[in-house]
């Protein structure tokens, strides 16, 4: 005896959005999808030599940890964004 496997479409845009193939540009901004092109060279060059200064003045002061390109921030069910740059800094407590 065979069984039936029913496949359910999404149902959010959030839903859409994570069922896109691993490295699709895209971002989901107040409920809506935004695909982006690749980026240019010059933008990628620009962002290794900001990354390079920034991690290492990070590095070098223990503020932190930077993380390059893409890093996925999710603000809410309706809110993603693939950053460019991202810098996380150390909470210190009084």
């Amino acid at each position: 005896m065979s069984t039936a496997t029913t496949i359910r479409p999404p149902r959010t845009l959030m839903e859409v959005f994570q069922g896109l193939p691993e490295g699709t540009l895209a971002q989901l901004i107040q409920n809506q999808l935004i695909i982006s092109p690749a980026p240019l060279d010059i933008h990628q060059k620009v962002l290794s030599e900001i990354y390079l200064a920034l991690g290492s003045f990070v590095k070098q002061h223990h503020l932190g940890e930077c993380r390059m390109a893409p890093y996925d921030v999710y603000l809410d069910k309706k809110m993603h964004f693939s950053l460019t740059l991202f810098s996380s800094v150390k909470r210190t407590c009084i």
